[in-house]
């Protein structure tokens, strides 16, 4: 017969057999109460202050009034989709809306953009009857959209605390966090820009812990968040795949994949009534956004800018027959399988947020269509190597650096009327640097070599960095138990 549960105190071994949802209410309980008490004390203490701090950096920037073409954008899709949840796509299409409104991105983030604009409209009513949907009237529209960057800002610098502190001491573990929490690409990309580059990242960092712990469905879920979110994350893809076949059994790796279709189905269901019209419009729109800006690198600072490629079409011949669409895959997949040897000899979390990095950094320098915050991930993943191996550091600081330039760059020559301009005044007089860097293209060049140089260099050590297999086989047990 059962033993009693006592949810005052930690389970025993015995409780185990009872009902499974008795067990998880007791381990759920337990987490709460440990985290309670690790609140109250010094070290809790510490961390929370650093999430305060962070929290109060962010907000004045939340309100900055600039840069909104594409925030503008997200905030018509959640308008229109208020309207026509199960015909959206069809509904937001260049006939009806402006330039910029067509959605490029995946089901979830248009289900995102339309609760917040939900939230807004309800509040907004209270106090007029039609609150404005320009950004540049609306204060409190601009904040509300940018929340989900702010959740996602916090969470990430926690989660980057927990794992620091599973492997270094109190001091290292809040460094690491703050410097996340505080770098230059993070606050600019976020906080300034409203860009979902930071919410696509927590589901990354979300799907790695969970292949590290062998949970193969809870990868699985959190991976297909993130490319619902935006399709770039499919270059991660046969990352957590490869780790938990070989390292958890063919089993978790069924599961990854099943649970990674469930939610995609799930998610994209209330277009799969209509995927002739539904479907068919979003991938139009993508296939029109591609020949609007067919070129090797749209915006981004990589291999084709430092070529002077930049301008090229992306599936035009450029070397013999090839295009640098078909080079980039190819380089991107030496880099992938340099990355999936280690993680198949080696099992330890090092390895996997390295290799990770790794494909973020390639992924960015070496493939077509790139824009200029498309680095980002790599920040934060060679921050999480470099818990692991300190040499590491140098990578996640370059990272950051040049992810950093790359957007501040590129939208300071934006104001150039050569290059358009802005839609909008951001309040900031960019004229004379945007002339500046219009005619001194070495610059952007410069940036572009760093990044390349970061690449090779990164490729070269990978294989160094791999631990004996027997001893990091244990020392990955051990964190797989704990994180």
């Amino acid at each position: 017969m059962p033993a009693e549960l006592d949810l005052s105190g930690p389970l025993t071994r015995r409780s185990t057999r009872l009902p499974q949802e008795l067990h998880w209410a007791a381990t759920w309980h337990q987490r709460g109460e440990h985290l309670r008490a690790w609140c109250t004390r010094a070290e809790g203490r510490r961390m929370l202050l650093l999430l305060a701090l962070a929290l109060l950096v962010r907000l004045p920037l939340m309100a900055f009034h600039g840069f909104f073409y594409d925030l503008q954008g997200y905030a018509v899709w959640g308008e229109v989709l208020d309207h026509h949840f199960f015909d959206f796509y069809t509904a937001c299409c260049p006939a009806t809306l402006p330039p910029h409104a067509p959605p490029t991105y995946p089901p979830l983030t248009v289900y995102l953009y339309g609760l917040l604009y939900a939230v807004y409209a309800l509040l907004g009513r209270t106090i007029t009857p039609a609150p404005p949907l320009d950004l540049h009237q609306s204060v409190p529209l601009t904040v509300i959209l940018k929340l989900p960057m702010l959740v996602a800002d916090l969470a990430t610098i926690a989660l980057i605390y927990a794992v620091a502190r599973r492997v270094r001491s109190e001091r290292l573990a809040l460094a690491a966090a703050a410097s996340y929490a505080f770098a230059p690409a993070v606050l600019f990309d976020g906080a300034l820009w409203g860009q979902t580059d930071g919410l696509t990242l927590l589901f990354i960092l979300l799907a790695l812990l969970a292949a590290l712990r062998h949970r193969g469905a809870w990868a699985g879920v959190f991976f297909a968040l993130a490319v619902l979110l935006k399709p770039q994350p499919l270059a991660f893809a046969p990352l957590p795949l490869v780790y938990l076949y070989r390292w958890a059994g063919p089993r978790q790796a069924v599961r990854w994949l099943a649970a990674a279709s469930a939610t995609v189905v799930v998610v994209y269901l209330p277009y799969l009534l209509h995927p002739v019209a539904q479907i068919g419009q979003f991938l139009s729109v993508l296939h029109d956004g591609f020949r609007q800006e067919p070129y090797a690198s749209i915006d981004g600072f990589n291999l084709w800018w430092f070529l002077g490629a930049a301008n090229h079409d992306y599936a035009t011949p450029y070397l013999g027959a090839l295009s640098p669409n078909t080079l980039g895959l190819i380089l991107f997949a030496l880099v992938l399988l340099v990355t999936l040897a280690g993680i198949w000899r080696n099992p330890s979390p090092g390895t996997l947020f390295l290799g990770a990095a790794l494909v973020a950094l390639a992924f960015f320098d070496v493939t077509t269509l790139q824009r200029e915050r498309y680095l980002y991930p790599a920040v934060a993943l060679f921050l999480l190597a470099a818990v692991y191996n300190g040499t590491l550091l140098l990578f996640s600081i370059g990272a950051g650096v040049t992810a950093f330039l790359n957007m501040a760059m590129h939208l300071i020559m934006r104001a150039d009327p050569a290059f358009g301009g802005f839609h909008a005044d951001p309040g900031i007089d960019l004229n004379a640097w945007a002339s500046f860097l219009v005619h001194h293209g070495e610059y952007s060049i410069a940036v572009a070599a760093v990044n390349v140089g970061l690449l090779l260099v990164a490729v070269l050590i990978f294989p160094r960095t791999l631990p004996a297999r027997r001893a990091s086989h244990g020392r990955c047990e051990a964190d797989a138990t704990v994180m």
